[in-house]
């Protein structure tokens, strides 16, 4: 089991929860993202997972080898929200997009060589704009994506002021969009 304790650490234990050991210490200037997740290799021998910093804003999505300790970049975005590992050597992730549509995210893909752990050029898998994309999971078949889909809508009401302006009488809902 590989898991983040606190925002900085990736650690491994058994599966009955003995042997915990430190994996990695991404420093002070790092930390791993909120609702990231650490993802294992089809092969087991690696973990993939995302590290943060705040200046310049990045995102860097990195394997480790578990045996080899061994860590490789596979890319570095502004914000990079979610992935997930594929059976086939594919990972799939959500990337912001830029200004002025930089709250949405598209997904992408990309191909890890499973010998060098070298990754393929990013392929956009989709061209959404207006939501976020969370918590990627794909099914061990790699048929089937999985994804909490979030966006944020506002609506803009009007009504009438009264009492002075401490009460609104009559407030109606102007935007109809859902």
């Amino acid at each position: 089991i590989a898991f983040v304790s606190g925002d900085r650490e990736i650690w491994l234990m058994n599966a009955d929860g003995q042997a915990a050991r430190k994996l990695l210490d991404l420093g002070k200037d790092y930390w791993v993202p909120m609702r990231s997740f650490v993802e294992w290799s089809p092969d087991g021998q690696q973990i993939a997972f995302l590290k943060r910093r705040r200046e310049p804003e990045e995102t860097t999505l990195q394997i480790r080898g578990i045996n080899s300790g061994q860590t490789t970049e596979l890319l570095t975005r502004r914000v990079l929200r979610s992935f997930c590992w594929t059976y086939d050597w594919h990972i799939v992730y959500a990337q912001a997009e830029l200004a002025p549509d930089e709250a949405s995210d598209s997904l992408w893909e990309i191909g890890v060589d499973p010998r060098t752990r070298q990754p393929s050029n990013p392929r956009r898998l989709t061209n959404d704009i207006g939501f976020s994309v969370w918590d990627l999971s794909v099914t061990a078949g790699g048929k089937q994506l999985a994804y909490v889909w979030q966006r944020q809508q506002s609506d803009v009401y009007w009504g009438e002021l009264e009492g002075n302006g401490t009460r609104l009488k009559n407030r109606a809902r102007l935007t109809l969009d859902e």
